[in-house]
C-alpha cells in the first residue's frame, strides 16, 4: 500500500487532484450548499462539454498536430443550431443534425 501511495504521489496527476480536493473542501466549508447533489450535478453537466472538447484537442496535440479551429467550428455549429431553431423554427433534432453536419464538413475541409 505504501508503495502504491508513493507512486501515486510521484505521478503527474497527483498535484492537480490534490489542488482540486483542497479547493472543494475550502469552498464547501464556506458554502455548504456547494456540496449538494444538485450543485454537483450542475457542475458536472457544465464541465462535460468543455471536457469533451479539451480531450479531443489533447488527442490532436498528442499526435503532433495543432488545430486551433475547434473553438471557431464549435461556435459556427452553435450559431447554425440556434439560428435554425429561432429564425426558421426547425425542430431541435433536425437543427442538431444540420449543425453536426456542418461541423463534420468543416472538419473534413480543415
Amino acid at each position: 500500500m505504501n508503495g502504491s501511495l508513493a507512486n501515486a504521489m510521484r505521478s503527474d496527476w497527483f498535484g492537480p487532484l490534490l489542488v482540486t480536493i483542497i479547493a472543494v473542501v475550502i469552498v464547501g466549508s464556506f458554502n455548504p450548499s456547494f456540496l449538494s447533489p444538485l450543485n454537483i450535478q450542475v457542475l458536472l453537466l457544465a464541465i462535460a462539454v468543455n471536457g469533451l472538447i479539451a480531450f479531443s484537442q489533447m488527442l490532436i496535440i498528442a499526435i503532433g498536430q495543432m488545430n486551433l479551429s475547434v473553438g471557431a467550428i464549435g461556435g459556427l455549429c452553435a450559431i447554425v443550431f440556434a439560428g435554425m431553431m429561432d429564425v426558421w423554427h426547425v425542430p431541435a433534432p433536425l437543427a442538431a443534425l444540420s449543425a453536426l453536419s456542418i461541423g463534420v464538413i468543416c472538419g473534413i475541409i480543415n
